[in-house]
């Protein structure tokens, strides 16, 4: 514990108030960048909240139920954005846990940005996320730590989502039973803040989280795709690993829920590509023609039986509607203005 608290000590003062505790101590600090500070044999577990104190105590039960490896020292960082009583319920557990549990207040509701918050503050050199509406299984932290110290060369990790309520719609889940190395190809399905980890390096090289992706912005999904699509083409070994099990408790469960859902993701991958598209990325260009194109195939090939275009001519709409956003995004920014 003295590790951690040498640790938490040198932050400077500066930007997001925090409230630290540790085994019963309490610490009300105000700090600023890491500067690159980190705790060697350590895992950070960064979660991200708005409005959900409720789910989210679900989230931090689970995450105080786990096995824990003996050789390992870990923290939570619960990034709020909220209005309700989160706060105190974060620091209820925190008087009463027996690993270091930090509430950072992010004023800035792009979830982007709460994730950059949490990787600032963060002093593990594996960083974690789950969302406060998931929680992880027993064995959730023993088996990133073992992913980790089984494979020197590995610095992305994606893990299984399984539905928590099988009531619930069967979305934004990843329920895969083998492992799969990850490539520029195949990523978008099996690694997403939901339920990943990586090693310090990556943000050290390939920067956070952009902050004009993800919910909260203009472009409500696709920050975590566009971050591990930068550590890929960085050449950083990622893999799936199925052990790695989260259960989300999204509560989604009707056709308007769905498609709702399905319009965020896509309209998000459209940006995705266009950005990437914009600076000069081939295997961009590649990704966006193998979804678009059979899209538009099928779409020529129902309007020539004389049958409505379908499903496929939506999510060519949303992949349009994307590339549109992406570049008003973009316009914006060059003029100086927000989102």
């Amino acid at each position: 514990m003295a590790l951690w608290t040498k640790a938490l000590s040198s932050w400077s003062f500066k930007r997001h108030t925090v409230s630290t505790h540790m085994a019963g101590n309490t610490l009300g600090v105000t700090l600023g960048l890491s500067d690159g500070l980190k705790v060697d044999n350590s895992v950070s577990v960064v979660v991200c909240t708005y409005n959900r104190a409720a789910r989210l105590e679900k989230c931090l039960d689970a995450l105080l139920a786990m096995n824990e490896p003996d050789d390992l020292r870990w923290e939570v960082v619960c990034v709020d954005s909220s209005t309700d009583e989160t706060k105190l319920i974060v620091e209820e557990f925190a008087r009463h846990s027996r690993i270091p549990i930090r509430y950072v207040f992010e004023s800035d509701l792009r979830l982007s940005c709460a994730r950059n918050t949490g990787l600032r503050h963060a002093v593990g050199n594996i960083l974690a996320f789950t969302d406060d509406d998931c929680l992880v299984d027993r064995s959730w932290l023993v088996n990133i730590w073992r992913a980790f110290n089984e494979d020197a060369s590995l610095a992305m990790l994606g893990g299984r989502l399984e539905l928590r309520n099988h009531d619930d719609l069967p979305i934004s889940v990843r329920p895969f039973k083998e492992r799969v190395v990850l490539g520029l190809t195949n990523f978008f399905n099996y690694i997403g803040t939901s339920n990943m980890a990586f090693r310090r390096r990556v943000i050290s090289r390939v920067g956070m989280f952009d902050p004009e992706f993800g919910p909260g912005s203009s472009l409500l999904a696709a920050e975590d795709s566009d971050f591990v699509y930068r550590g890929l083409k960085a050449g950083f070994k990622s893999i799936y690993d199925p052990d790695v099990l989260a259960f989300h408790d999204h509560g989604r469960r009707t056709e308007l829920e769905r498609t709702e859902t399905q319009r965020a993701y896509i309209t998000a991958r459209g940006a995705f590509y266009l950005k990437n598209i914009l600076q000069g990325d081939p295997q961009a260009m590649r990704l966006a023609l193998w979804e678009s194109v059979p899209l538009v195939k099928q779409v020529f090939r129902r309007l020539a039986a004389r049958r409505a275009p379908g499903d496929e001519a939506r999510f060519l709409g949303y992949l349009m509607k994307g590339a549109y956003l992406y570049l008003r995004v973009r316009t914006r920014r060059a003029m100086g203005v927000r989102g």
